[in-house]
């Protein structure tokens, strides 16, 4: 199995903060290409504040910022590797200094009035409180008040602190705030002594990464002079984005004062925003007081911390008195251009909004101060056009004829600009898609029922809908088309979903991107464990970031790429900690690794460079990185295998019609080992399935078997109708009967329609006593496990295992013309022997192995009906591919027998005793390895019994030996040390080299007692640990790279009597020299780096394990030989 070089790994390559050389990025790119590197996507950033590191500062966006972009390609090209860029300064998202308010993300906003109809209004409406002093009005609405509502009628003077005026802690909007930390002052000065009985608090907080508990108590201290203050209550505040009302003894003061007094539940901040703090008798309503719960969240001002506050239609306080549709009056006409309305109001009182948008004030980053800007509209075409002017079409002239080869895509990297919930046109827009005008409903915007909570609900979706359309096509789509009329790529990390970000249609937005990525973390997964530099990978680790996976599977992409091993720089890290995340990401659909990350590095100070606090350590200053080619050519192979072919599931799960989609309630993650399921969105049920010979087909893609439908009763008209024709074509759908559409549009007519098309398909099924209803040729099921509806409908896993714990092995399976694929990924640190069944039949099973690239025809199977099962041994961490061919199996085992013990096929599920190796030799004759020996007995598929008995396999331990040390890359204190032992650097008491870092030369010597090599017999070394990683050779034969503990290397013809050396080329990682500079138990040998280090290491971490500890084994095998009768395999 040797790849093509097309099949090599790719990098991110920062540029950081100015500290960009010619001789750094020769020495990069070299340093690239020769440890298997193929592409490489520059990212200029800054994370230091624009510090001067002492390296001449190349200033982002000027003539010789240019000149290293192209000097950059030059190098590529000379060493024929490909170049992308990020498609603005920073990773996030797509902005710069060019984009001016006018042409950035927008939000809408609002003010409201209350005031008394039956005469002529001639008021001033206040405007809405701007970012950055732009704001637009888009219309000015009105409508009748609820009874009931009354805004507070004493108004008093707020002060925070004595000094800063808090007058927008009353305004009633909910996006001005004032930022209140422990120990500041609330004061609210009344004009005379004023009753209070309720307190109304809104703490807003527009977006954080991570959790957020929020647990905050505020003091209320009363006064009659303004001077002398006596606590009066404590009142605690538990929820965000949300106005809490809460009753308090009644009180009449003339000053209170309201102090925070704990904040916590929001990570690091020890502040929060407060955007209204309103003192109210008992018959006052909050100015903002939404009548619809998660108004905000609903509305894509800010970040919804769970789904259930997006979608739930019975989510709001109450609909006992909406605003009816035709009382919403449109006064946009009625007001002049400096605010003032003019109107002959009817009698009754009235809510009159002014209703405009700002700037979100949302600037790419982390970017230099050259670099830095707003991000521009991404619902606006002519925003992404002046953007790509003024940088992407720079860097496209200054490549030149690279421009298209070398020069191959642009990229955007994480969607980190949050939300946007306007545009200019929006509501030009909005009609287009909908097919209503939105501006009698603006006062949903504002937080108020309209027509009913259900008539609410809907015109929420359709708002959020049109917002995803317009970012799926006015900015992924429109930037691929940039792209590809320059001759360029688009590579992007697009929205991952969910509500850490705008609604979006994820998987159709896929389709526009030439290379669809995700990411995963070389984090540990364990909760509890607090050490950032501690990677150790939990099983059980998933794909977080999973949605773009099925997007390539259901728009037929066949690359998936990654942003890989994100991690901290800890300087800790090594390839076979590494490993079990990257191997975790391919059995999820990753099959091309981008290095998270390779640091430019200017200068030859060690270990030099990083992005700030992040990023595992991929770079030519990185001391294992002169062996990193054993590790991306393991990469490499299994990224070739994985790029074949289609991915194989047995289920659809269709993801809803709701924006965002319904993923967070999908039974997905509750399937059964042994069954996958890809997402489908409306775009690929009602245009592209359809059913043949009973199975639902994604032409070109996918067959499957059975189709999902979320746990939700609400659907578009259109995807019921083309439910119901896959069904009456034969279709199984395991889903609730809808109940009502998403959309306003003709509501009522589709609602009628729906409602009689479920009735007809669904029938009597309620999921609680009927559970299921045939219609035409197929069937509709509801309400029973998951698992007992794959068995009713006769669905085998597509593989099984006889693990105790069956999870702990990782599957992906693809199809290639007349083969199966299946990559299988061992998660646990322990050897494992166990039997898999695969969904397969009538085809020869083969092991490619890509840590060495060898292939070995199984020659142990059995076929069951319509299935194969295998034995297979898996080494700690190892994943591996089993290959099913459509050709003759020839003769191979299907019973072994070991002293008369059956160890093949399992009795009773349960592994017996050590399964032997099978390989088949030059001669076509299978050679039976067994370390521990005996007498075997084999049955062959065809009737043949063979018996074999293996002598139990020699192990020598190498325990004398003498030798060197050579320190080969240390500083001016390099030394040779003697050894007669092989031991951790740790375990050494010279400082020096308990805390080595760098490059270690073993001249090992040991002799092998007279007659131990013998005719007929084969032999292996297992090194034990030899580092982070290492060039091993034995008596000048080359051994290869080595980064796999206790890895067994055959050493046939290199091995002889008498005395052998070992040469062992070791390296190891910075983490134990940095700790032991902390310690000042090592001179200060200039070490250098970007990294916070001490946020990951102190004087008291663990130093690792280092060096070449062994122990070093012999293996001395005599396999059993078995021909087989008339035939050669």
């Amino acid at each position: 199995m040797d790849p093509p070089e097309t099949a090599g790994i790719y990098t991110w390559w920062h540029w950081m903060d100015k500290a960009i050389t010619r001789e750094g990025i020769t020495k990069d790119l070299e340093a690239m290409k020769d440890q298997g590197i193929i592409g490489a996507t520059i990212l200029n950033i800054g994370l230091f504040g624009g510090k001067d590191f002492g390296v001449p500062q190349v200033t982002f966006n000027t003539p010789e910022w240019y000149s290293m972009f192209r000097f950059a390609l030059e190098e590529a090209n000379r060493l024929g590797i490909e170049i992308g860029i990020h498609n603005c300064d920073g990773w996030s998202t797509t902005g710069g200094p060019w984009i001016k308010p006018e042409q950035s993300m927008k939000q809408y906003i609002w003010t409201t009035t209350l005031m008394e109809g039956g005469q002529r209004v001639s008021a001033r409406l206040s405007r809405p409180k701007a970012k950055m002093n732009f704001y637009r009005d888009v219309a000015v609405i009105a409508w009748p008040s609820p009874a009931g509502i009354i805004n507070q009628t004493d108004i008093p003077d707020i002060f925070v602190n004595d000094s800063i005026n808090g007058h927008v802690l009353n305004d009633g909007e909910p996006f001005s705030f004032i930022e209140l930390s422990i120990d500041d002052v609330v004061l609210f000065s009344f004009k005379q002594p004023t009753l209070v009985e309720k307190i109304a608090i809104h703490p807003y907080l527009h977006f954080q990464w991570g959790a957020v508990d929020l647990n905050s108590r505020f003091d209320i201290e009363i006064s009659e002079n303004g001077k002398a203050f006596q606590k009066y209550i404590s009142i605690n505040i538990t929820e965000m984005n949300k106005t809490s009302l809460i009753a308090i003894p009644p009180v009449t003061a003339k000053y209170l004062r309201v102090l925070p007094r704990e904040i916590s539940g929001l990570g690091n901040n020890q502040s929060i925003n407060i955007s209204e703090i309103e003192l109210l008798k008992v018959n006052e309503t909050p100015r903002y007081f939404p009548s619809i719960t998660s108004h905000l969240e609903k509305t894509v001002a800010l970040q919804s911390r769970s789904m259930d506050k997006m979608v739930n239609v019975d989510k709001v306080e109450s609909d006992a008195n909406p605003i009816l549709l035709g009382n919403v009056v449109d006064l946009t006409d009625s007001m002049s251009a400096d605010g003032r309305l003019d109107w002959n109001a009817p009698a009754g009182k009235w809510i009159i909004a002014r209703f405009g948008y700002t700037t979100t004030g949302s600037e790419n980053g982390p970017a230099t101060a050259e670099g830095r800007g707003l991000e521009c509209d991404k619902m606006d075409t002519s925003a992404l056009n002046l953007h790509f002017k003024n940088f992407p079409r720079k860097l496209i002239d200054a490549a030149g004829d690279y421009a298209g080869n070398t020069f191959k895509y642009l990229f955007i990297d994480s969607w980190e600009c949050e939300y946007q919930n306007w545009s200019e046109d929006f509501p030009s827009a909005f009609e287009k898609r909908r097919g209503y005008d939105m501006m009698p409903y603006l006062p949903v915007l504002c937080g108020h029922v309209v027509g009913s909570a259900e008539i609410t609900e809907t015109f929420l979706n359709d708002f959020r809908k049109t917002i995803a359309d317009l970012i799926e096509e006015n900015f992924f789509k429109h930037f691929s088309t940039l792209c590809h009329k320059h001759d360029l790529e688009l590579h992007a990390e697009v929205i991952y979903g969910g509500t850490h970000y705008p609604p979006l249609d994820v998987l159709r937005s896929n389709k526009y991107i030439d290379l669809p990525m995700t990411e995963f973390w070389a984090a540990s997964g364990d909760p509890s464990n607090t050490d950032l530099s501690n990677i150790d990978y939990s099983p059980g680790t998933r794909l977080n970031a999973i949605t773009p996976t099925h997007a390539c599977a259901v728009y037929g992409k066949s690359l998936l790429a990654a942003e890989a091993y994100t991690g901290f720089a800890h300087y800790s890290e090594t390839p076979w900690d590494l490993k079990p995340y990257g191997d975790m990401a391919f059995s999820f659909g990753v099959n091309r690794m981008v290095l998270h990350s390779y640091v430019h590095q200017p200068w030859d100070k060690k270990p030099g460079f990083t992005l700030g606090r992040y990023g595992s350590h991929f770079n030519r200053h990185n001391n294992w990185w002169q062996h990193f080619s054993g590790f991306s050519s393991y990469l490499a192979r299994q990224q070739y295998v994985l790029q074949l072919g289609k991915p194989v599931s047995e289920i659809c799960y269709f993801i809803g019609d709701r924006m965002p989609d319904f993923q967070a309630r999908q039974p997905l993650y509750e399937l059964p080992y042994g069954y996958k399921a890809d997402h489908c969105n409306p775009d690929i049920l009602i245009n592209h399935l359809v059913m043949d010979e009973g199975k639902i087909i994604l032409p070109d893609r996918a067959a499957y078997k059975m189709l999902m439908l979320p746990d939700d009763h609400v659907m578009e008209l259109a995807t019921l109708e083309k439910l119901e024709k896959l069904i009456a074509e034969g279709a199984i759908v395991v889903g609730p009967k809808p109940l009502r559409c998403l959309s306003l549009n003709n509501y009522d007519r589709d609602n009628q329609k729906l409602r009689s098309l479920a009735d007809n398909i669904w029938g009597n099924v309620d999921g609680k006593t009927v559970y299921e209803n045939s219609y035409g040729k197929g069937k509709v099921i509801w309400g029973r496990p998951i698992h007992e509806i794959l068995a009713g409908e006769n669905m085998d896993p597509d593989i099984e295992n006889n693990c105790e714990q069956p999870e702990i092995f990782l599957y992906y399976h693809k199809v290639l013309g007349d083969q199966d694929i299946y990559y299988l990924v061992n998660q646990s640190n322990e050897l494992k022997q166990v039997e898999f069944l695969f969904n397969v039949a009538d085809k020869s099973p083969s092991v490619w192995d890509p840590m060495d690239g060898r292939v070995h025809p199984c020659m142990a199977f059995k076929e069951e009906e319509s299935r194969t099962r295998i034995p297979l041994t898996f080494r700690p961490r190892q994943a591996y591919f089993v290959v099913f061919d459509r050709v003759d199996a020839g003769e191979h085992f299907i019973e072994i027998q070991k002293s008369g013990i059956t160890i093949f096929p399992s009795v009773e599920g349960k592994t017996g005793p050590v399964f032997p190796r099978l390989e088949v030799n030059n001669d076509g004759h299978v050679e039976v390895y067994s370390l521990r020996g005996g007498e075997y007995s084999m049955v062959s598929n065809k009737g043949v019994k063979y018996q074999v008995n293996i002598p139990e396999t020699e192990i020598f331990s190498v325990e004398a030996l003498s030798g060197t040390i050579e320190f080969v890359q240390a500083d001016t204190n390099a030394r040779t040390v003697a050894i007669n032992q092989l031991r951790s650097f740790t375990e050494y008491d010279d400082p020096f080299v308990k805390y080595y870092a760098g490059t270690a030369r073993y001249q090992v010597r040991f002799d092998l007692p007279q007659g131990w090599i013998e005719k007929g017999y084969s032999y292996a070394i297992n090194p034990g640990e030899t580092g982070a990683s290492s060039d091993i050779k034995l008596n000048e034969s080359p051994l290869g790279i080595c980064w796999e503990p206790g890895s067994e290397i055959n050493v046939d013809g290199a091995l002889t009597e008498g005395t052998n050396t070992l040469e062992v080329i070791s390296t190891n990682v910075w983490r134990n020299r940095l700790i032991g500079e902390m310690n000042k138990l090592i001179p200060d040998s200039g070490s250098w780096t970007t990294s916070p280090i001490a946020q990951y290491l102190n004087e008291d971490s663990e130093i690792f394990p280092a060096g070449f500890s062994g122990p070093v084994k012999l293996l001395k095998y005599k396999p059993g030989l078995i021909t087989f009768e008339g035939h050669e395999h």
